[in-house]
């Protein structure tokens, strides 16, 4: 996912859109599977550097972490970078401080981008709603169909020993 920037570094407040297909060799998530993927991006000529206002979107097939059920989601993901190139396409410890990716020559590569952003924007739950109630520890049915029927134990097993001495008492 390359993009040849050199028509945009040469007018200042260019601006130019483009459309990927993002490969599914990229695309990959813990917990979800990622289906369509695009990356639509328009690149900015900002003087100093290039700005790159894009969103990732398409579909997601997940796995619920509550009651395991494959679920299907559409997602964006929007994302903002700055690119900046120098002289001889060198990047020093000073521009680090500017928050401006670096790039060399008349090229730009975005699947680092896309990776990082595929990856911050995944969710550390995946989730088939809300409120999913999960499976029954003792007998796995799934609580958001109906209640299983299992007796539950109320109290934390590990606080049997001080739920005993206070009935002694």
């Amino acid at each position: 996912m390359k993009i040849d920037v050199s028509q945009i570094k040469k007018e200042i407040g260019a601006r130019q859109q483009y459309s990927f297909a993002i490969p599914d060799s990229i695309s990959r998530s813990e917990g979800c599977r990622f289906k369509n993927l695009w990356l639509d991006i328009t690149l900015l000529n900002q003087v100093d550097y290039l700005e790159a206002n894009g969103q990732i979107h398409g579909i997601a097939e997940c796995l619920c972490d509550r009651c395991l059920t494959e679920f299907t989601k559409k997602i964006e993901m929007p994302f903002t970078e700055r690119f900046r190139t120098h002289a001889g396409g060198y990047w020093t410890a000073e521009d680090d401080e500017e928050s401006a990716a670096p790039f060399a020559h008349d090229e730009i590569d975005f699947t680092r981008f896309v990776k990082e952003t595929i990856m911050l924007n995944a969710p550390m739950r995946n989730l088939c709603q809300p409120d999913c109630r999960g499976i029954c520890p003792e007998c796995g049915a799934n609580l958001n169909f109906a209640p299983c029927g299992c007796e539950r134990q109320a109290e934390n097993p590990r606080m049997a020993a001080l739920s005993q001495l206070l009935k002694e008492e």
